[in-house]
C-alpha cells in the first residue's frame, strides 16, 4: 500500500502552513538583518513599475503549462485560508502593540513588531494573499460566465483594497503647517526620526525638524473658537476631587442654575466665560479659552438646607495651567498669573473648571500653482480636500515671538496629508459592495401566488 506523500501536489493545510510560516520567518530574519528598518518604500515612478512587473509576471506564469499544479495551489482554498489567517495574525500584532511607541524595547523593534505594516513579514504575507486572489480571479476570467460577476467583483475589490491600501500606508505623506494671521506660507514640516549613534550631523538627538515645500500656499484670515461652559467641581478637606453623579452637561455652569451637593444648595448668580479680576470682583474680558491669560469666573451662593448657613463669593478656574516657560514668565512679568479660587462649604470646597474647546476653525485662503484662490474653513473633523491632499485642523496655541514680548501670537496648526492611492481603495470598497449586492440579489426569489 502506497503511503501518502505530504509534499505531493496539491498541498494540504499542513505543508501550506509550513511554507507560509517559513517565508514569514525569513521576513523576521530580514528585519533582524536590517536592524528593524522595515521594507524599503519605493517612490514613484519606481513603485508603479514594480506593480506592473508583478502583475505581468503573474500573468505570464499562469499560462506556462509545466507550472499548472503550482498555479492550482496558489488559487486553492487551502492557500487562501492559510495565508489570510497568517495575514490577520500579523495585523493583530499591529493592533495590540503600539506602532512606533515602543522604540525603547529594542527586540520588538528589530523583529518589526513596532512597525508591522511596513515590515518584511507583513509584505511577504501580503504577497501570498494578493497572489492567491490574483490567480483565483484570473481563473474565473479565463472561464468567464455571467454568474461569476459577483464573485469577480468581490475578489477584485478585496485585491485592490489590500494591495493599494498597503501601498497607501507606505507612501502616505504627512506634514504639519503652522499658520499666523495674515502670514502666507507654502512650507510644511515633519519630525525625522534619527538614531543618535548613526547620525554624526545631529549627535545625541532622536528627532530633527525638517521642512518641505508644499505645492500650494496658505494664509489664515481669522481663527474662531467656541467653548463649552465651565463645570462645577467639588473638593474635600485634603484637596482631592469629589466625584458626583452629575453628567458632563448637567455639571455645566449657567446663570440661575442650581446644584445640590450633600446638604448644600448652590445657585449660580453670575457667570463670566472670559473674565479679568478687579480688587473685589471680576468683569468681562474678551479672550479665547486657549489664551494664556484666559480665565472664567462665577459668583456662587451656597445655602445649607439643614443649618440655614449661607456662603457666597467669586470662584475662578485661574490661568495657571501647563504653559510653556516663556508664557509663564510673561504672565508673571505682567503680574497676571492668577491661581484657582474656591468657596468653602463646610469641610469641603467648590470651584469651576477650565472651559473645554467645543469647536475651533481656521479661515484660510489657498493659492494653487495655477493661480487659483480657494477660500475654505478648516475645522476639527471637517477637513479641506484639494486634489490628493487633505487638510485637517489639529491644534491651536499661543507663542512668544520675542522673549520680552507682552503680546503672544496665536498659531493654528493644520495637518496636510497626501494619499495618492486612497482613490483606488475607495474603488475597491465600491466593487466589494457591488459584488455582495449582486450575489445576494438572485437569491431573493419569491414563489408566485404566495405558494
Amino acid at each position: 500500500m502506497q503511503k501518502n506523500n505530504l509534499w505531493r501536489m496539491p498541498f494540504g493545510y499542513t505543508p501550506t502552513s509550513i511554507i507560509i510560516v517559513g517565508f514569514i520567518l525569513v521576513g523576521f530574519a530580514l528585519e533582524i538583518a536590517t536592524n528593524g528598518n522595515g521594507f524599503p518604500k519605493p517612490i514613484a515612478p519606481v513603485n508603479i513599475f514594480l506593480i506592473l512587473m508583478y502583475l505581468v509576471f503573474l500573468t505570464i506564469v499562469y499560462f506556462i503549462k509545466p507550472l499548472r499544479k503550482l498555479i492550482n495551489w496558489f488559487s486553492s482554498i487551502t492557500l487562501a485560508v492559510t495565508s489570510v489567517t497568517v495575514f490577520i495574525l500579523l495585523i493583530a500584532v499591529a493592533g495590540f502593540i503600539p506602532q512606533g511607541g515602543t522604540e525603547n524595547i529594542l527586540f520588538l523593534k528589530k523583529i518589526g513588531f513596532t512597525h508591522m505594516i511596513t515590515s518584511w513579514p507583513y509584505v511577504i504575507s501580503l504577497l501570498f494573499v494578493c497572489t492567491s486572489l490574483f490567480y483565483t480571479v484570473l481563473k474565473k476570467l479565463v472561464n468567464f460566465k455571467i454568474r461569476h460577476i459577483g464573485f469577480l467583483l468581490n475578489h477584485i475589490g478585496f485585491f485592490i483594497i489590500l494591495f493599494f491600501g498597503s501601498l497607501s500606508v507606505g507612501h502616505l505623506e504627512t506634514y504639519n503647517i503652522e499658520l499666523f494671521i495674515d502670514s502666507p506660507t507654502h512650507q510644511g514640516f515633519y519630525f525625522d526620526k534619527l538614531r543618535a549613534n548613526e547620525t554624526l550631523e545631529f549627535p545625541g538627538q532622536q528627532f530633527i525638524k525638517r521642512t518641505v515645500n508644499l505645492p500650494f500656499s496658505l494664509k489664515m484670515k481669522r481663527f474662531e473658537i467656541d467653548n463649552y461652559p465651565s463645570e462645577i467641581l467639588f473638593y474635600d478637606s485634603l484637596g482631592y476631587p469629589i466625584k458626583t453623579k452629575l453628567k458632563k452637561e448637567a455639571g455645566f455652569i449657567e446663570k440661575g442654575r442650581i446644584f445640590h451637593f450633600e446638604d448644600w444648595e448652590i445657585t449660580v448668580e453670575k457667570y463670566l466665560e472670559s473674565a479679568t479680576p478687579r480688587k473685589e470682583d471680576f468683569i468681562p474680558y474678551g479672550m479665547d479659552c486657549d489664551h494664556p491669560a484666559f480665565m472664567s469666573a462665577a459668583y456662587l451662593k451656597a445655602r445649607n438646607v439643614l443649618t440655614k448657613e449661607e456662603k457666597e463669593g467669586w470662584v475662578t478656574c485661574g490661568n495657571i495651567r501647563d504653559h510653556s516657560p516663556e508664557i509663564a514668565r510673561m504672565l508673571m512679568r505682567l503680574k497676571y498669573f492668577f491661581p484657582t479660587t474656591y468657596l468653602d462649604i463646610g469641610e469641603n470646597s467648590l470651584t469651576i473648571g477650565q472651559p473645554g474647546k467645543k469647536r475651533f476653525a481656521s479661515y484660510v485662503t489657498m493659492l494653487t500653482p495655477e493661480g487659483e484662490k480657494i477660500e475654505k474653513i478648516v475645522e476639527v473633523n471637517k477637513p479641506f480636500k484639494y486634489k490628493s491632499w487633505y487638510l485637517y485642523q489639529t491644534d491651536c496655541r499661543y507663542i512668544l515671538v520675542y522673549p520680552e514680548s507682552t503680546d503672544p501670537l496665536r498659531i493654528s496648526t493644520l495637518q496636510a496629508v497626501k494619499d495618492p492611492w486612497l482613490k483606488f481603495v475607495y474603488i475597491g470598497f465600491f466593487m466589494l459592495l457591488t459584488g455582495v449586492v449582486q450575489m445576494i440579489w438572485p437569491i431573493r426569489k419569491f414563489p408566485k401566488d404566495g405558494k
